[in-house]
């Protein structure tokens, strides 16, 4: 059973961060990012709670619907999809996300960072998407 709540505090985590994505998106080229370490690890840590909380949510909806537990992040985004709960093209997004949150977690000593501003300015607005439909899930769930 989909617990409102839970979809609520991740939904909140989730809208806190694109805000900070935004304004990140908004002012900071790549060589400020490529130079600045404070800035580096504020980028960093606001697209891993982003990509975790995206996570969170997709992972936590596919176990109400009583889906086999997806093999990975990537593969979550895919199911749901195929339920139609996101369209396909913000599943190639998320999917991609989930990889980038992989990046940032296990391969940090070696990013490259002109893909991490990419990340940046081009998965933004599928974030955006995402947060929208996690929104349309609770709307529906109360009518």
């Amino acid at each position: 059973m989909v617990r409102e709540e839970t979809v609520r505090l991740r939904l909140d985590v989730l809208l806190d961060v694109l805000a900070d994505l935004r304004r990140y998106r908004d002012t900071l080229v790549l060589d400020e990012l490529q130079a600045d370490r404070d800035k580096q690890y504020m980028v960093l840590h606001a697209l891993q709670i982003a990509a975790q909380s995206s996570i969170d949510l997709a992972f936590h909806v596919l176990a109400d619907a009583q889906a086999a537990t997806p093999p990975t992040y990537a593969a979550a985004f895919e199911a749901l999809g195929r339920q139609g709960r996101i369209p396909k093209d913000i599943v190639v997004t998320m999917t991609e996300l989930a990889g980038l949150r992989n990046l940032i977690t296990h391969r940090y000593a070696d990013l490259d960072f002109a893909l991490i501003h990419d990340g940046l300015r081009e998965g933004l607005p599928h974030l955006e998407a995402f947060a929208a439909a996690v929104v349309g899930w609770l709307d529906a769930s109360h009518t």
